[in-house]
């Protein structure tokens, strides 16, 4: 009975040390499969708001460009679009702090720049569109986790999170304040 004891013993020692994965033994590199699509790129949804002065729109449209592109971590765009709904609204009768807002945001070197200046950008044109909707609303969102948890908000024409602080890191982190009508 000692010796089938013995016996057992030694072929599970046996079976244990043959079942080990040796890893020096090994030369294989590890394999690790990288997706390699492209990142989606997200579009603006269509504004269904109506505004009471020409100007107001035409600032808006930029707004939301620059928007996009700041959630698509989209720095030359941003910059373009910037700069565009710059040079359209100098020649406007619109006077306003949502232009030299809109002016240091298309100065700025890197998205992370961009960024921070659009959140005066931001209440900017919070300003100039309360009170100047005809028809429709907007969407005031916030995000509590943008700028190291200071928060920060924008303008949106859906519901839907889309946030331009984070862009393809946190999508969809933030919530709707309040409706702008």
């Amino acid at each position: 009975m000692k010796r089938n004891s013995y016996l057992v013993l030694a072929l599970g020692l046996f079976l244990v040390m043959s079942c080990k994965n040796n890893s020096k033994d090994t030369d294989t590199p590890e394999t690790v499969t990288v997706n390699t699509t492209a990142k989606e790129i997200h579009k603006a949804a269509p504004t269904t708001v109506e505004f009471s002065s020409d100007e107001v729109a035409i600032a808006y449209s930029g707004y939301n460009a620059i928007k996009t592109a700041l959630v698509n971590t989209n720095f030359s765009e941003a910059k373009s679009k910037a700069e565009i709904s710059l040079d359209t609204l100098r020649k406007t009768e619109l006077k306003s702090g949502y232009i030299d807002a809109l002016a240091l945001l298309a100065v700025e070197d890197n998205i992370d720049g961009q960024r921070e200046a659009f959140e005066a950008v931001t209440q900017e044109m919070t300003n100039l569109v309360e009170g100047n909707i005809a028809t429709g609303k907007l969407y005031y969102q916030y995000c509590p986790m943008a700028f190291n948890n200071k928060g920060a908000n924008w303008l949106s024409n859906e519901e839907a999170i889309r946030n331009p602080y984070f862009g393809d890191k946190m999508l969809k982190c933030g919530l709707v304040e309040r409706d702008i009508e």
